[in-house]
């Protein structure tokens, strides 16, 4: 009898180990993706370009959004604020390209 409460006592304590670990690593990953966002938009220009400006403000919105959620360890809505602020870093990128076209244009003309 003892033995099999002790047993019990083991599987109960290896799967609070597992459990523990499953959290540490969920909230590791989330801060990952906190630092990784923050190192981005500390290195990102600010152009005179208001509509730039304008996605920039959005998707600093987005990341203090997902510090909380880092805060409170929420992965699911994390990885959708991932996911918005890499649109929005397309959408930034597909906007400084096209501005790069038209102003190769103008000075072509010229």
């Amino acid at each position: 009898m003892i033995y099999a409460i002790f047993i019990l006592c083991l599987i109960l304590f290896a799967i609070a180990i597992y459990a523990l670990r499953k959290l540490s690593k969920q909230y590791k990953t989330l801060q990952e993706i906190y630092y990784l966002q923050k190192l981005m938009l500390s290195h990102s220009q600010f152009t005179n370009d208001a509509n730039e400006m304008v996605l920039w403000k959005i998707r600093y919105d987005i990341w203090c959004w997902n510090e909380n959620l880092v805060k409170s360890e929420n992965y699911e809505m994390a990885q959708q604020a991932k996911a918005a602020t890499n649109i929005i870093a397309d959408m930034i990128t597909f906007y400084r390209n096209n501005l790069k076209a038209d102003n190769n244009d103008t000075y072509i003309k010229k």
